[in-house]
């Protein structure tokens, strides 16, 4: 079983190994939010939405345990790079998908407040650990 860093650094480590990724974000990748300083994009930020470390299941005679994570990744573009973001969007599935995540939502995009002419699109993956 993973723990919540373990898991953070699974995906951390995931994302700045792989050379399109990086080739594409270099290394602007945070945790949680990214830096009020920081206005050089593409970007991604990621974060725990929801975990379930270590739970237990099962019937008569079966008893097995499982965790759950669910990891946002934002990635942040200028208005005007929506194809750098779907390069990137199509790259972390491939990247996300090897480390046997699963995305759980479809592609919305939102123009954040505060940061004019930037699009944020948020990608929700799981993981289940059985």
């Amino acid at each position: 079983m993973l723990t919540q860093n373990q898991m953070r650094a699974k995906v951390y480590n995931a994302i700045t190994n792989d050379l399109t990724l990086t080739g594409l974000i270099d290394d602007r990748l945070y945790w949680i939010q990214k830096p009020t300083e920081t206005d050089v994009y593409p970007l991604i930020t990621y974060k725990f939405v929801d975990t379930i470390p270590d739970y237990s299941f099962g019937g008569p005679g079966i008893n097995a345990q499982s965790e759950e994570y669910t990891v946002q990744l934002d990635v942040y573009t200028g208005s005007n790079d929506i194809v750098v973001m779907d390069n990137i969007c199509e790259q972390l599935k491939v990247v996300m998908s090897a480390e046997c995540m699963r995305l759980i939502n479809s592609n919305v995009e939102f123009a954040p407040d505060g940061l004019q002419d930037k699009i944020v699109r948020p990608q929700r993956w799981e993981y289940i650990n059985v």
